[in-house]
């Protein structure tokens, strides 16, 4: 198709999707005044409820013990050769290199692992947590949670380098080169020599995402209306390759494929010939192999696959509902669906549904689904991913479970809630300790908890030598492990003590909600007013930031975004460069996702009901978009969409994309 033709259909597209906005509009008006008939103001209402396990487990992403890969091409093993070899190694959250897979284990608060080729058990790598990765040789670039920059260690952990203390969410490695987007100065596209030298900037524009083919980096420009770009690896030869703003970008042999619009288009590496693949709305798509795979638009959207050319199209899901993601894994392509029954799709045409049963807390480890069979009192059960090999693991209710270092810890609702052990496949299924646990923690093969007594003192329990280390005197109202220190609270205020009980730090005022960054603790302390402060890990320069009106915010790259006067703010991180984002009314700060910030406001509509906006933002504040408006009780948004309960007659729970389209109704309780 050449391009005016392109061109005539996208004008013709938005042509008749304005007719079909405006048909929209008058509906909805006519919708709206019936509704105003029946609405009444007065109407009762339930008192807000919490989610439960089973609820979030259902409704929120499926919890695996490593992520499934993300459908850009995976690095091969090859070995480097500076200056001369062209092989990408792209940074991703799971490498696999041939024989052996790297992935961040999110049972172990995401720290990496690594499952050798032929053995059924990984092994920690490193005690430390990752975001994106790849392995170079006998390296592994990475970057890391608590810790700005790019990492370098050999495979086995061992001999820990910074190539560069520069904030990323992205880089590619090439010959001896690592390609990054620098969050720390405006988003530029930044390379460095993998000893970390020579930095050069490569562009002033604001980068949204980046490949590389051969000697090209091809970029979405965020600066300009997320057009696409290419240049050379070094800079030069910079060329506007589409004016489409494009997402979802791919790059196969001599093609880009891109959304733009929700459409799928190709187009060559010059940008002079341009074809469409598919004018479905499609929500997202992934390439493998001769293969595209989508999601289509709407309730019910479902999977697809089409060759590259858009021919051959088949259905993979019929689901109907909404499906969470597509994963593309082996031969195989994993699939979830909120509120409906978990599926894997083989390459070859075969669909399996993994069960039919009432199940929640679903957890996948080592290829096996644990689950609770809510039809059989809640007990604990084992199947393969296929369905196959059901297996009863526990014979008791169980309130709660985790599996941590290849057994399973659970809560037995017969045995007064106790703690108890098992194997993976069900044997020697034994109590672990005699007391009863308020709350607790496993970390670091110990088992940290509080006694449920009047006393309530924390104590750590070897699993190992069955030693029981009391760490506090004092009674504990809860706590928290983060970084290797443990956070609890008393009735003399907030305190911060090693994982043994020694260097027992007190703070002047309450602590709320602490992160740690480096060698700071950033947290929201009580005194007059509440206010933001950071104090280092040795007790020392603690600083008043800035007054906070909850203790909701958040750190993204050099910057905390919170609430002031009920406004949105940013600041620095040493507290500068104080910054107002927004004047618009907030009470909530709910996630920052590709530099939208989500937060919601609320009003009193009536002494009985609360009216909520959910609306986002830019990071800059130049970008307002209202995305929900509603009588609504829980609310929670993941990059995957926004949940939320109506506090109204029937409490259906909906979920709405991140944009606040295709809203679906989820769950409807049984009265």
């Amino acid at each position: 198709m050449k391009n005016k033709e392109i061109e005539d259909n996208k004008n013709k597209e938005k042509v008749k999707n304005k007719k079909k906005f405006y048909i929209l509009i008058l509906a909805l008006v006519f919708i709206i005044s019936l509704i105003g008939w029946w609405l009444f103001p007065t109407q009762e209402t339930k008192p807000p409820q919490t989610q439960t396990e089973d609820e979030e487990s259902l409704m929120g992403t499926l919890p695996l013990p490593f992520p499934f890969p993300t459908g850009e091409p995976l690095p091969n093993n090859h070995p480097i050769q500076p200056e001369h070899n062209l092989d990408v190694f792209e940074s991703s959250n799971i490498i696999y290199d041939g024989s052996d897979t790297y992935f961040r284990n999110e049972l172990d608060d995401w720290k990496l692992y690594v499952l050798h080729n032929g053995e059924q058990e990984p092994e920690k790598v490193m005690d430390e947590a990752v975001y994106y990765m790849t392995k170079v040789e006998e390296k592994i670039l990475y970057t890391q949670s608590n810790e700005l920059g790019i990492f370098m260690i050999d495979t086995d952990g061992s001999n820990k380098e910074q190539i560069t203390g520069d904030s990323t969410h992205q880089f590619i490695v090439q010959d001896s080169w690592v390609y990054y987007v620098d969050a720390s100065d405006r988003n530029r596209l930044t390379k460095v020599k993998l000893d970390g030298t020579d930095k050069v900037v490569l562009s002033d524009d604001e980068i949204h995402s980046f490949l590389i083919q051969e000697n090209c980096i091809y970029y979405v420009n965020r600066s300009n209306e997320l057009n696409l770009y290419k240049m050379k690896t070094d800079g030069s030869s910079r060329l506007l390759v589409s004016k489409d703003s494009v997402t979802n970008l791919k790059i196969l042999d001599d093609w880009i494929y891109y959304l733009f619009e929700n459409n799928i288009y190709k187009i060559n590496k010059d940008g002079l010939e341009l074809d469409i693949v598919s004018n479905e709305y499609i929500q997202f798509f992934q390439i493998s192999q001769d293969w595209i795979y989508y999601r289509t638009e709407g309730i019910g959207g479902n999977l697809w696959r089409m060759k590259l050319d858009g021919t051959n199209k088949e259905q993979i899901s019929i689901s109907g509902y909404d499906l969470d993601f597509i994963e593309i894994w082996d031969d195989w392509v994993f699939y979830y669906s909120a509120f409906l029954n978990k599926e894997l799709y083989h390459l070859d045409g075969e669909t399996k549904k993994i069960s039919e049963k009432d199940i929640s807390n679903l957890f996948v480890h080592n290829n096996l689904l644990f689950y609770l069979d809510n039809n059989d009192f809640n007990k604990l059960y084992q199947m393969d991913l296929n369905g196959e090999n059901i297996n009863k693991i526990v014979d008791s209710t169980v309130t709660e479970y985790e599996i941590y270092d290849n057994k399973i810890y659970y809560r037995n609702a017969l045995d007064e809630n106790k703690l108890y052990e098992t194997e993976l496949l069900g044997e020697n299924n034994v109590r672990v300790i005699d007391q009863r646990l308020l709350q607790y923690e496993m970390y670091n093969d110990q088992l940290y908890f509080i006694e449920d007594s009047d006393q309530q003192r924390l104590f750590q329990y070897d699993m190992e030598t069955k030693q029981l280390t009391k760490i506090t005197d004092e009674q504990v109202y809860q706590f928290y492990i983060l970084n290797e220190k443990i956070f609890y609270t008393s009735q003399e205020g907030s305190n911060i003590v090693n994982l043994d009980g020694t260097d027992l730090l007190k703070l002047t005022s309450d602590i709320e909600n602490p992160k740690i960054l480096g060698d700071w603790i950033y947290y929201v302390g009580y005194g007059e007013h509440e206010n933001l402060y950071r104090i280092k890990q040795d007790g020392s320069e603690q600083t008043k930031l800035t007054t906070i009106n909850t203790n909701n915010y958040m750190i993204l790259n050099d910057w905390i975004y919170y609430i002031e006067d009920w406004k949105l703010h940013k600041i620095k991180l040493d507290g500068s460069e104080k910054v107002k984002i927004s004047d618009k009314s907030v009470n909530l700060l709910l996630s920052i996702e590709n530099d939208w910030i989500y937060a919601s406001s609320s009003l009193n509509a009536s002494p009985i009901s609360v009216y909520t906006t959910v609306f986002k933002v830019k990071t800059n504040g130049k970008s307002y978009e209202e995305l929900i408006n509603g009588y609504i009780e829980d609310l929670e948004i993941t990059d995957k969409g926004i949940l939320f309960t109506e506090n109204q007659e029937s409490y259906r729970t909906f979920k709405v994309n991140i944009d606040g389209s295709n809203e679906s109704v989820l769950f409807t309780p049984t009265p």
